[in-house]
């Protein structure tokens, strides 16, 4: 960071550097108290975070997770293209790189003298704004000087599949969408939804999966600092259900880019102006046989991550010799806020308290706004327990 312009409110990047995004993305941040701004970039790079928050609204990715300020849907990135290559700081050369915030009118400016792998030389200035006078609008400005004619490609969009945590809840998701996709597709013989959205969506999300991928020292292509489908463990690398629909995701996707290219030209020309297929398809040819695929043990076990199988075992003798263990389930009291949590609970015999609305918990013995209602007198006079 560049605090020399402190002294007149203003916070600055004097030079990009992929492996401190998260730094600048935090600190500046813009907002105006009805919506907060993650300073993520235009253009997308590995390890970035794009945020958006709305103040007073809440939802939760499925019915078995708890309900959380959502993160809303990204409507700043972009794909800049010069020439047909993409603008992107970390290849090619970068000059005079800026960026800064100013405190006084909340606006973030970056600039930069960007010259492309293939030589292509342009100036680049970002501008954006979370408007304080208009509590709905954000708005960005995009100044390109060229040093030469070229042909310049801008592609927007709204991005309304953002997750609460990044890569974790966004690969869920897409793993869970693109292998019920392809089951659809293969049952069904849907061609034509094929055609309009799943082998975009297919190729779309491969190109996401290269772009996740860390070399490690052995060579391999690893998936770092995820959460596995079961949501045990936090932070994990090399998760092993991650991986290998990773792998088979792009494997797919070079199977369908090799058929679309020789039985449906006009939709593979559609899909690679849009998605940028000449740069991904050898970007997956690379990657592919390099992915690492956590392999079974002896006994048939797949470790379910890399450190999985290092971490202690629990001795729970001390608390199977508690004096309370094996009660009567009748006598018990479990807490949820998830409704497949209330339906163990009342499986299980106990007395079932709920915390959220009664649409959600619907099959609670109680139910509670929030845990700051919880109390053992209430739970007494509700259950009849002593």
């Amino acid at each position: 960071m560049d605090y020399s312009a402190a002294r007149d409110w203003v916070l600055a990047e004097s030079g990009f550097d992929p492996e401190l995004l998260g730094k600048c993305e935090a600190v500046m941040c813009q907002g105006n108290g009805y919506m907060g701004l993650r300073c993520a970039t235009e253009e997308r790079y590995l390890g970035e975070q794009r945020n958006l928050f709305v103040a007073g609204t809440f939802n939760k990715f499925d019915e078995n997770e708890v309900t959380e300020l959502p993160n809303a849907a990204d409507v700043l990135a972009m794909t800049l293209r010069v020439n047909g290559e993409n603008f992107d700081l970390t290849k090619g050369s970068a000059e005079g790189y800026r960026r800064a915030l100013d405190l006084r009118t909340g606006e973030v400016t970056r600039t930069v003298r960007w010259t492309s792998p293939k030589g292509v030389a342009a100036n680049w200035e970002f501008r954006r704004i979370v408007s304080l006078e208009r509590l709905h609008v954000i708005a960005q400005q995009v100044l390109f000087t060229p040093e030469t004619d070229v042909t310049l490609v801008v592609e927007t969009g709204i991005n309304g599949q953002m997750t609460n945590t990044d890569s974790q809840h966004f690969s869920e998701g897409e793993k869970r969408l693109y292998d019920g996709l392809w089951q659809y597709c293969t049952v069904t013989g849907d061609s034509k939804f094929m055609d309009d959205a799943g082998y975009e969506l297919m190729m779309d999300t491969a190109i996401y999966w290269v772009s996740r991928m860390t070399e490690g020292e052995d060579g391999k292509l690893h998936i770092l600092d995820v959460v596995g489908p079961d949501e045990y463990k936090e932070h994990v690398d090399d998760n092993a259900f991650t991986n290998y629909m990773a792998h088979w995701n792009i494997q797919k996707a070079i199977e369908y880019h090799d058929m679309l290219k020789a039985e449906k030209p006009e939709l593979f020309a559609r899909l690679d102006e849009k998605l940028g297929l000449a740069e991904a398809y050898p970007e997956w040819k690379a990657a592919v046989d390099r992915v690492y695929l956590p392999q079974p043990r002896e006994d048939g076990v797949i470790p379910q991550n890399a450190t999985y199988l290092t971490l202690r075992d629990i001795d729970l003798t001390k608390y199977k010799n508690q004096d309370h263990v094996g009660a009567d389930p009748a006598a018990c009291v479990g807490v949820e806020d998830a409704e497949a949590g209330i339906r163990a609970i009342n499986a299980a015999g106990m007395f079932s308290v709920g915390v959220g609305t009664p649409d959600q918990m619907r099959e609670a013995k109680l139910i509670l706004s929030g845990t700051h209602e919880l109390s053992l007198a209430r739970i007494r006079e509700a259950s009849g327990l002593a």
